[in-house]
């Protein structure tokens, strides 16, 4: 990936080296991020939260109609 990238995770945090994505948006070797996990959620380094190229969700990756009902199905 270069400066003209977007890394997008919806996955799992821990499948990125968040420093390591942190330092390369921050010297300009990955262009912007998108990012609704991280690796240590719910604690977001304020490293990655302070970057104006990052674009931060909480989770909404998992906000699908079926997921939804299939947590709400499993609710006692």
């Amino acid at each position: 990936m270069g400066p003209e990238s977007t890394l997008v995770n919806i996955a799992r945090g821990e499948i990125i080296d968040e420093p390591a994505i942190v330092e390369a948006l921050a010297t300009g070797q990955l262009g912007s991020a998108g990012l609704d996990v991280f690796a240590n959620d719910p604690h977001i380094p304020a490293t990655l939260r302070d970057l104006n190229n990052v674009v931060l969700t909480p989770h909404l990756g998992s906000m699908t109609i079926e997921t939804r009902k299939v947590v709400s199905h499993s609710v006692v």
